[in-house]
């Protein structure tokens, strides 16, 4: 990781560029995917595992920045009409589902670069009103949504308590 911010410095015309790292996620708990053996096939042991690695690259390195799209999936996977989208909100075990999963991923990258810039005033709820169109996704499944990414955007390595439906 250090050869890789170094290389990216000396090449970069930007000295005030940030460095950012996406915290991936655990696959769903039934993956078949050979690399899950690795993790004793344990969902929580590979999203430790995910967690202990980025705070090490995080100390060693330059980075400035952690998008934890993997906190927020597992936060997602807290509420049981979103952990049961997909496979644990996957396609295939790994990858992440099209629908809801993706749109997880995605406005955890938007809630930490765009919306955590302090100069702009915007909020999750009222400004992304996009939902994905597909069978499963409601506007309470896209605020519990919504919900997951916050919190891990705010605790990036805490994976917080079952999410329920409630406004």
């Amino acid at each position: 990781m250090n050869d890789l911010v170094d290389y990216v410095k000396s090449i970069s015309k930007n000295s005030n560029a940030k460095f950012a790292l996406n915290t991936t996620w655990a696959y769903s708990s039934g993956s078949s995917n050979k690399g899950f053996a690795y993790y004793s096939y344990n969902q929580f042991n590979m999203y430790r595992c995910i967690v202990e690695s980025n705070k090490q690259a995080i100390e060693e390195t330059e980075i400035d920045i952690i998008i934890p799209c993997g906190t927020a999936i597992q936060n997602a996977r807290t509420n049981e009409h979103l952990n049961a989208i997909g496979n644990q909100l996957t396609n295939d075990g790994y990858h992440l589902e099209n629908g809801i999963g993706k749109y997880i991923a995605g406005l955890t990258f938007f809630e930490t670069l765009i919306i955590n810039d302090k100069n702009l005033d915007l909020n999750i709820y009222n400004d992304v009103t996009f939902i994905p169109e597909t069978k499963n996704e409601t506007v309470e499944l896209a605020h519990i949504a919504k919900k997951s990414v916050i919190k891990a955007v705010n605790y990036p390595y805490t994976i917080t308590k079952k999410f329920r439906f409630s406004w």
